[in-house]
């Protein structure tokens, strides 16, 4: 709805969604190297029982407050639950499973400034963002949530210049992710503190990869981790430049994220 004489936009959403049958994939990896089957990896899938809820709200504000000046603020609520789910390799016992990079709750706020420059509608733009996202869980199987996270973005650009004789208009811009250089640990798990393998995290201002700690001497005789249709649920990720790489690393989606295109 626009307010103000059109100055100020807000919008309102809410939605909810149940869902019955919700599938869950439960790996077995066999991590005794006695075994026959040292290093089988064995997927079975199960649906969840009773109904998998969702639940969520959404407000976008966006206002006008001076000649050249926007400003916005966004904020979202998301509730998200599957009931415990038999686990085919703990004798069918019932598993508390998650939805994962699901923050509860998430805000933004921007600005955008822009002021003409020269005679033929070039313009100087500059823009800010804050992006704030409370700590969520990186893993189904574990009640582990990883750190809540603050980015903010920036960018400037000399926008609409003309370019000579061919009545196009070029755009060069400078655009930063992450201008406070902040870390955030994303990818998240307790299995090192409970001896199952090494710890495996990652940085949300660096590329995504697993630091990995050795894995435990005498490792259990399987890890099994369910996974709602995210592909293989656990891997080998080695990386030469990082002592201990070789733990096990969770393969989930690591996609989204706060920057800017440039």
């Amino acid at each position: 709805m626009d307010l103000l004489d059109h100055h100020v936009r807000l919008n309102l959403a809410g939605y909810m969604m149940d869902r019955t049958g919700t599938q869950t994939d439960f790996d077995n990896v066999d991590t005794n190297p006695a075994s026959p089957t040292f290093n089988l990896h064995t997927e079975e899938t199960r649906n969840a029982p009773g109904t998998s809820k969702i639940r969520g709200i959404e407000a976008d504000l966006t206002a006008k407050v001076a000649e050249g000046l926007t400003l916005g603020a966004s904020y979202a609520y998301t509730y998200t639950f599957i009931p415990a789910t038999a686990n085919p390799f703990l004798n069918n016992v019932l598993y508390q499973v998650y939805t994962v990079y699901t923050p509860r709750n998430s805000a933004s706020v921007s600005a955008d400034y822009s002021v003409p420059v020269g005679g033929e509608g070039s313009e100087v733009k500059v823009h800010l963002d804050a992006n704030y996202a409370s700590s969520q869980y990186s893993f189904q199987n574990e009640a582990v949530k990883a750190d809540a996270s603050f980015v903010v973005n920036g960018r400037i650009a000399l926008a609409d210049i003309e370019a000579a004789n061919t009545g196009a208009k070029v755009t060069i811009a400078i655009w930063a992710r992450n201008l406070f250089n902040e870390e955030h640990l994303f990818y998240k798990s307790g299995s090192a503190q409970a001896g199952v393998s090494g710890e495996q995290s990652c940085v949300n201002a660096l590329p995504a990869f697993c630091r990995g700690a050795s894995a435990p001497a005498d490792p259990p005789a399987a890890l099994f981790h369910p996974d709602h249709h995210a592909g293989d649920a656990q891997h080998r990720h080695h990386r030469p430049d990082q002592a201990g790489a070789d733990a096990p690393c969770h393969a989930a989606d690591m996609g989204g994220g706060d920057g800017l295109d440039p």
